[in-house]
């Protein structure tokens, strides 16, 4: 079993053992997993804290007056810590997507990519397993969020059903068959539009969100048969994708063989038949497209989607690169640091820093600031690289200029 502090384990009368905190994993585990170059999906499940008292264990809650920092927060803060390493694997997932879609568009196939900023706080998978009880959907090879395609496909679905009502109540699966096909064992019959993946474009910021049920026990308690205002509310943490997130999402049409009907001529001279295809012009597209929109701005990604979660717009590719975090080559170009641990720096202060040189698995040179006035702050992880005139230990200074959806932007100068 895994503890935080050996220190705070004390054994009490009988078999209860009295923790401050710990992990349910061996220590070594534990460690391996508090790398900052772990992938989160393998700790996001497991680095679950939990408190024991006598016969009752909980996970762990913050406590601003005890300096106690709870499983999600903590987590949330391991999140932004160790998902900034996964940028280079990222950036492979996209390469290999757009090669995808070209090598499609080379050989006459239409193609569509969009993308997207979050204009409200994101979160997918909230109901998945998780010690917590609030969960989260995790590429296993990044460890960071995303969209599945199927989920997409569904909300397009719905979007695209949306669109084509005209006050209708209800959309016949007959007019959803063309784009999205039918699982009717009967009549089964794939759809025409794939959706892949949609990952960020860059690595997201992570944040601690709440949610405050005030009626436990009518839910929890079959007794109860009406919520009554008399109960204390009980708040509940999870994790969500911050706001102006950018994803990118992209599609295409993969067209259905036409029925061709055989004739007695045919099947007795075995002659092989003509395949044609369906064919999309530019109004399927434009279809597809506006169903996107209807889904950014009115249906929504992901859970919580009834109180605004999920929300998009749609931004061009240029846009997109403002709220990236950017690998850079040399000190003059360095103009974005992505804080982490909470770090809320006033704007135009200037600030000490120093750098640490870091070697990444390939053997390639990356580094890390850290805020010299913040001692008790991990510090602030970035991507650029190959850092000229600069040494381990170099100190720096860095102006907060203002505050970006992945961080800060920032003027870097030598001390």
């Amino acid at each position: 079993m895994g503890n935080n502090n050996k220190e705070n384990a004390k054994s009490s009368v009988g078999n209860n053992v009295d923790f401050k905190s710990f992990y349910p994993i061996p220590e070594g585990t534990v460690k391996l997993l508090k790398r900052q170059t772990a992938n989160f999906s393998l700790c996001f499940p497991r680095l679950t804290q939990w408190v024991q008292r006598d016969s009752d264990i909980k996970k762990s809650e913050t406590d601003k007056k005890k300096g106690i920092v709870g499983t999600i927060e903590s987590l949330g803060n391991l999140a932004n810590s160790n998902m900034p390493f996964a940028d280079n694997i990222l950036n492979s997932y996209h390469k290999r997507q757009e090669s995808y879609l070209k090598s499609l568009e080379e050989q006459g196939f239409k193609t569509l990519t969009i993308y997207a900023q979050s204009i409200s706080p994101f979160i997918t998978g909230i109901g998945s397993g998780h010690p917590t009880e609030t969960g989260m959907i995790l590429d296993r090879n990044t460890g960071l969020p995303y969209l599945p395609a199927s989920s997409i496909k569904g909300v397009l679905r719905l979007a695209y059903a949306v669109n084509i009502a005209n006050g209708r109540k209800e959309v016949p699966d007959s007019e959803l068959l063309y784009y999205f096909g039918s699982t009717d064992t009967k009549n089964a019959v794939r759809g025409q539009v794939v959706f892949l993946d949609a990952y960020p474009y860059k690595v997201p910021k992570i944040r601690t969100d709440i949610m405050n049920p005030h009626f436990n026990k009518y839910y929890t308690d079959d007794k109860v048969s009406l919520p009554v205002e008399t109960e204390s509310p009980v708040p509940i943490n999870f994790l969500t994708v911050q706001e102006k997130s950018v994803f990118v999402f992209r599609a295409f049409f993969l067209p259905l063989q036409k029925k061709v009907e055989k004739t007695d001529k045919d099947s007795n001279t075995n002659e092989t038949l003509k395949i044609e295809y369906n064919e999309f012009s530019e109004k399927d597209k434009i279809a597809l497209h506006s169903a996107f929109k209807t889904a950014f701005s009115v249906i929504g990604f992901g859970g919580k989607t009834s109180i605004g979660y999920g929300r998009f717009k749609e931004i061009e590719k240029e846009e997109a690169e403002e709220y990236s975090i950017i690998t850079y080559s040399s000190p003059a170009e360095i103009t974005e640091v992505n804080v982490t641990n909470n770090l809320s720096p006033e704007l135009h202060k200037i600030y000490n820093a120093k750098l640490i040189e870091q070697v990444d698995a390939k053997g390639k040179k990356k580094w890390k600031i850290q805020f010299i006035d913040f001692p008790n702050c991990s510090g602030s992880i970035v991507n650029f690289q190959e850092i000229i005139d600069a040494k381990d230990g170099s100190l720096i200074k860095v102006e907060i200029l203002a505050k970006l959806a992945t961080g800060f932007n920032c003027k870097y100068t030598p001390d």
